[in-house]
């Protein structure tokens, strides 16, 4: 973007560039006419009339100019558009990046035990920490009662799992620290 915008920026001087040396070119054309500057002096120092020629010729450049002038406002416009568009597409990516980051901490956060859950258990109920990170309060016999309903292999592979994403989870953690 910024190379377009110096690339611009030469257009820009080149053309003013030209457009001075165009009209001193006219200029010198017409003071060499007639007597040249002692017909100017004679003139009252003005300058000299243009001849049908050279209107025509000043009108061409005119045409020129205004249309050279017009393109590089189009493309100054249309670059200040991509930068808009840049921009907005570098919020919206940085708002996900931030997004993405609370959300990998937030579940990180709510799937590690909390060392309180394993010390407050009391002989009637059991705290839990839900995948938000809410502790919960479950009786003691509804939690039996749950597990009396797998057989072994089941509670087995649970607990597999269980070990499965949290240590998945500790490593996301450890990349995001």
């Amino acid at each position: 973007m910024r190379e377009l915008s110096h690339a611009i920026t030469g257009l820009q001087q080149t053309e003013q560039l030209r457009q001075e040396a165009e009209s001193q070119i006219a200029y010198k054309k017409r003071a060499r006419r007639g007597l040249g500057a002692l017909g100017r002096w004679a003139a009252g120092g003005a300058i000299t009339a243009k001849s049908p020629e050279e209107e025509l010729e000043e009108a061409k450049s005119n045409t020129v100019k205004a249309h050279r002038e017009s393109i590089i406002w189009y493309l100054q416009r249309a670059l200040e558009e991509c930068g808009r568009f840049q921009s907005s597409m570098m919020e919206i990516r940085i708002t996900r990046e931030i997004e993405k980051s609370k959300s990998v901490l937030y579940k990180a956060r709510g799937t590690m035990p909390a060392l309180d859950d394993y010390a407050s258990s009391n002989g009637n109920h059991t705290t839990t920490t839900d995948y938000r990170g809410k502790s919960s309060q479950l009786p003691e016999d509804s939690a039996i009662s749950v597990e009396q309903q797998l057989d072994p292999e089941q509670l087995q592979l649970f607990a597999q799992e269980n070990q499965d994403m949290l240590k998945y989870y500790e490593d996301t953690l450890d990349q995001v620290r």
